[in-house]
């Protein structure tokens, strides 16, 4: 059985949206474990069945320096695990190692609420950590085998859109837990549905995957030969390791890719701005900020609206995630000046609204503010990100694991430094970010737009190519 194109769409999408729910489902299990931390705190039950939580009864009692380490937990393992997941998808079966990782996370979160209520008082605090130590390992090493996977399934007319799939999946994940909790909250001991739930969409998107899933669309049994023509012809360079057992393994080219300039100007860019994109632009920063300095109470920041803002966000990012490849695919306009050009709009457009939010002072500016700095964020996702698929399709995941590993770095330092020191933030320090990172912002722009070359990279080449026509082609022209 073969499944036919049908209005320009195919296979390839099928794939597509697998992986993004693949990371939809990764973030839940990212917050999950917090998210039920905060319902065992929260909920309110009648005397009998709190007191038959001893869970709950232990949660309770966690402060501020639990949260935190709680929280940091994920951060010291995941730049390690990123790099070492891009090793591993050029080594593994990436179908069977996306399998795997979300299934035994799936069955981790089933089990956790047993051992947890059994042994709360000794084990609870310590379990916790460890699955967001765990969770942390295996999300590291999931996304350079998502990119990889991603690599052998995008054609040049779709870069742009595979390419905003990691967001668009991260903010599904965050929508459907978030909208769960709401209403798993309501009933009693919600704080176990939170890790039920994920563990069921786990188990969900392993079926559809072992069903449906392919690490690379020559092994895919159901793609219409018109399709895998269509691939051939719109790929460029892939290489067949992989897909024979006698071939072997992809070689790893370690002296030309560590001497590639695109590579340190990703790194540059990357590290500039990476750091100020994970902690400065989320939720709990935001609403530190508003809530301690502006005298906003959380209950401004209800679910209905998290979720439409959210949603919106996907549907934003979608639609300039088309229209970009739109643009790309006509040919009236280079590739190169597509991505610099979104690139330029997305940095900028953060810097400026980085320093407008650091004058907010009324609760309209500040929602009009935050909009615009998700809004210009989208544009980052098909600028400076498309390199990873674009740069090395052979090595997308393994470019993805170095710049990503490396440049979360930072980031986890200043978890690290917080969780240590308990610093407190006042207003001038809240601000002094702010506009540290719109200057940041700057500087990576113009390191991105003047220095990026564009081009195939000389290392993604191999003489084990596709045996059909395969375009090698220069995005700069």
């Amino acid at each position: 059985m073969v499944c036919k194109q049908c209005c320009g769409l195919g296979v390839r999408h099928v794939q597509l949206l697998l992986m993004t729910f693949c990371f939809a489902i990764v973030q839940i299990f990212h917050e999950g474990p917090l998210l039920a931390i905060m319902l065992a705190k929260t909920e309110e039950h009648d005397s009998s069945s709190h007191h038959e939580d001893q869970f709950k009864n232990t949660v309770v009692m966690w402060g501020r320096r639990e949260i935190d380490l709680l929280d940091a937990g994920w951060h010291y393992v995941y730049p390690f695990a990123c790099f070492a997941g891009g090793i591993l998808c050029n080594k593994l079966n990436n179908k069977h190692s996306l399998l795997g990782i979300v299934f035994f996370l799936s069955i981790l979160c089933y089990t956790l609420p047993t051992i947890v209520k059994r042994k709360s008082e000794s084990i609870g605090f310590i379990a916790m950590f460890s699955v967001r130590v765990i969770i942390g390992i295996f999300q590291g090493i999931s996304e350079p085998i998502l990119y990889q996977v991603m690599g052998r399934w995008v054609t040049i007319n779709d870069l742009s859109f595979a390419s905003i799939l990691c967001e668009v999946g991260c903010v599904t994940g965050r929508v459907i837990i978030h909208g769960s909790m709401y209403f798993i909250g309501k009933n009693v001991h919600g704080w176990t549905s939170v890790f039920y739930t994920s563990g069921n969409l786990g188990l969900l998107w392993c079926v559809a995957w072992f069903t449906f899933g392919a690490g690379d669309f020559r092994s895919c049994f159901y793609v219409s030969s018109d399709e895998k023509n269509y691939m051939i012809n719109n790929t460029y360079d892939l290489d067949s390791y992989g897909l024979i057992s006698e071939i072997g393994k992809r070689p790893f080219r370690w002296k030309t890719i560590f001497t590639t300039m695109d590579l340190y100007v990703l790194l540059l860019t990357n590290g500039l701005t990476h750091w100020s994109r994970t902690h400065l632009l989320v939720p709990p920063f935001m609403l530190e900020y508003f809530n301690s300095f502006h005298s906003e109470t959380p209950e401004q920041f209800d679910i209905n609206k998290f979720i439409g803002v959210n949603i919106a966000i996907i549907l934003v990012t979608v639609v300039i995630g088309a229209v970009a490849d739109r643009i790309v695919s006509r040919g009236k306009v280079r590739a190169s000046h597509v991505r610099k050009t979104c690139n330029s709009i997305g940095f900028w457009g953060k810097a400026i609204s980085m320093v407008l939010t650091g004058h907010a002072s009324t609760s309209v500016y500040r929602r009009v503010m935050s909009f615009f700095l998700v809004f210009f964020s989208v544009f980052a996702c098909v600028g400076v990100d498309v390199a990873f698929l674009e740069m090395a399709p052979n090595y997308s995941g393994f470019i993805y694991a170095i710049v990503t590993s490396l440049t979360s770095l930072p980031r986890s330092a200043l978890v690290l430094a917080n969780t240590l020191t308990h610093l407190t933030m006042t207003p001038a320090v809240f601000k002094a970010l702010l506009y540290i990172s719109a200057l940041l912002h700057f500087f990576a722009n113009f390191i991105y737009v003047t220095c990026f070359s564009s081009r195939i990279a000389d290392f993604n080449r191999s003489e084990l190519m596709i045996q059909t026509k395969s375009l090698s082609i220069n995005f700069s022209s």
